[in-house]
């Protein structure tokens, strides 16, 4: 009898109302965001305001390491939440979102007509090179191919093959070189292998039919319509100055909801048709089954078959649910949990940006769509504001954005109390933070604290014992060593010189730029003897990335300026 009585209460506790989904041709809507976007309640859009508080005070209890959701329903914005230090109007990378991007932009150039269509041949857009190991797969390789990541190229390129092909890519001169070299390692289309070169392929295809940069064409045919500034995106460059293709763009998460209400709007914005409907249905729909999410179009992930790993978080909030809404909506992802979602059904965009490092965490912006903003949606037209609820709603947002303190080991070895790490342990001291940084895991055992900047540099402090051997204006040595030993490559010295931190502090600052995985780096490294410790600052960036080289001056100045022992 218990048992039944158990079973009879897990059916009801499981029993969610799902709306139908919108049967009705495209609802036209009421503006567009081109210049502003405008913001509603989620109750005059047919939302519940309750959900939607009760999955960011989830975000929060939890210190889920998400940074932004905006949540976006007949083009009004009705959630659009920010984790400290994280602002609107901070740049955010997406990194694969970018390859969902590509995609429209190679829809674009095939409706005007700068490539015939996907089933174009890989070499045939590359005559000009002579190829190694041509057989009768690679001749067979399509545009198509690329865009499903079934070329059968052995790029080997993804954390699956802990990115060895990358690595044996971005060591070479010649990138685009070495990925039409490749040797096949199966069939073309037959089945799906998870491919950054095949983006970067992609990429070049582009390049080389519009004789444009990837970035310029994008913002001439893509962006500049939806209102997005050439100055509000950064996209990575390879060593010819093309844009990368896998990853490597920046933007901010209201600009990615932009692009995700183009495509809700099946291409359309205003009265011009950016990209054609034919391409938005075909790019968003299943042509291959694959991993992680187990159905993939051209660069997007769609279906009802996606990866069981959300499920799991779902059981642990609500250990009685029955509802799978993945067949109502397609998604751009990225590493580290950059999602866009699209659920045409409920006229419905959701972005989420996210650092979120453990693996298993990838999954929970889609869970949470699942559990939370789907089930939001109540009607297909406006309900009764609920003042309380909306109240709620709005203290939910600002208790994510307020200030918090960041703590590692211990609050004595270290703590971030309004952008300022203070030490009580000795030896103690003080340092004030670039605007924005936000907290990093450590990576050795002397780290007591790690950041990011802004624009995504990393900065550290370790502690570890004085070398009586070692003076301090030959510190620079061991940085630089340590920077081999790690596996860097053309580690080299760029400067060496003394400098005097407040409290007259003698410091040595040592510059150097190496090379980690194919990414070229600077590295400086300020360095005190402090009470028989060896005090070390470390701040490092890529530096094929403008924004960051542009942001590292002052950044570093604020740190050196600002640090008090």
């Amino acid at each position: 009898m218990h048992i039944i009585m158990f079973l009879f209460l897990v059916s009801l506790l499981s029993c969610q109302t799902k709306i139908s989904p919108l049967k009705l041709d495209r609802i036209s809507p009421a503006y567009w965001p081109t210049k502003n976007w405008q913001k509603t309640s989620p109750e005059s859009q047919g939302m519940d305001s309750s959900k939607l508080t009760a999955m960011l005070r989830l975000i929060k209890e939890k210190n889920y390491r998400i940074d932004s959701v905006t949540v976006v329903r007949n083009n009004f914005i009705v959630t659009d939440a920010y984790q400290y230090p994280v602002k609107p109007e901070d740049q955010h990378q997406i990194y694969s979102v970018t390859k969902s991007i590509l995609s429209s932009l190679i829809g674009i150039a095939i409706d005007k007509k700068f490539i015939e269509n996907t089933n174009t041949p890989l070499l045939e857009f590359f005559k000009d090179r002579k190829i190694l190991n041509v057989d009768e797969d690679k001749k067979a390789i399509t545009l198509e191919n690329l865009l499903t990541m079934s070329s059968g190229l052995k790029t080997e390129d993804s954390w699956r093959y802990k990115w060895k092909g990358m690595l044996k890519m971005k060591a070479q001169n010649d990138w685009l070189q070495y990925l039409l070299d490749l040797p096949m390692d199966t069939h073309p289309g037959k089945e799906f292998s998870y491919s950054n070169g095949s983006s970067y392929l992609i990429s070049r295809i582009l390049n080389k039919t519009t004789q444009m940069k990837p970035r310029l064409f994008a913002q001439k045919y893509l962006f500049s319509h939806l209102g997005i500034n050439a100055r509000d995106i950064s996209w990575k460059l390879d060593k010819d100055d093309i844009q990368v293709g896998w990853a490597g763009m920046q933007m901010t998460p209201r600009d990615m909801a932009k692009f995700g209400v183009l495509f809700l709007n099946e291409g359309k914005w205003e009265n011009k048709q950016l990209v054609s409907k034919e391409w938005i249905r075909t790019s968003t729909q299943t042509h291959i089954a694959a991993d992680i999410y187990q159905n993939y179009g051209y660069q997007w992930w769609n279906g009802p078959a996606m990866f069981n790993m959300d499920k799991l978080w779902r059981w642990q909030w609500n250990w009685g649910f029955k509802n799978n809404y993945s067949q109502d909506y397609y998604m751009a992802v990225g590493f580290r949990g950059q999602y866009i979602f699209i659920a045409p059904a409920y006229n419905l965009v959701a972005v989420f940006t996210s650092n979120l490092t453990d693996k298993k965490h990838f999954f929970i912006p889609k869970a949470l769509v699942d559990e939370y903003i789907i089930p939001s949606v109540t009607e297909h037209r406006k309900i009764p504001d609920k003042a309380t609820a909306i109240t709620a709603l709005e203290q939910a947002v600002n208790e994510l954005k307020s200030t918090r303190d960041f703590i590692w080991k211990s609050a004595e070895e270290g703590v971030v109390i309004n952008n300022t790490f203070t030490r009580a342990k000795n030896p103690s001291f003080r340092l004030n933070l670039p605007p924005a940084s936000r907290k990093a895991d450590l990576l050795a055992d002397d780290e007591i604290m790690a950041m990011t900047s802004k624009n995504g540099a990393r900065y550290s402090i370790s502690i570890s014992d004085k070398s009586d051997n070692i003076p301090l204006m030959n510190i620079g040595d061991s940085c630089k060593k340590f920077l081999t030993d790690v596996g860097g490559t053309k580690v080299n010295t760029i400067s060496n010189q003394q400098i005097v931190l407040p409290n007259k502090i003698t410091a040595y600052k040592t510059l150097i730029r190496w090379n980690y995985g194919g990414t070229n780096l600077e590295s400086a490294f300020i360095s005190v003897y402090q009470e028989d410790k060896w005090i070390l600052l470390s701040y490092s960036y890529d530096i094929s990335n403008p924004k960051l080289i542009n942001g590292a001056a002052e950044n570093l100045d604020t740190l050196i300026n600002n640090w008090n022992i």
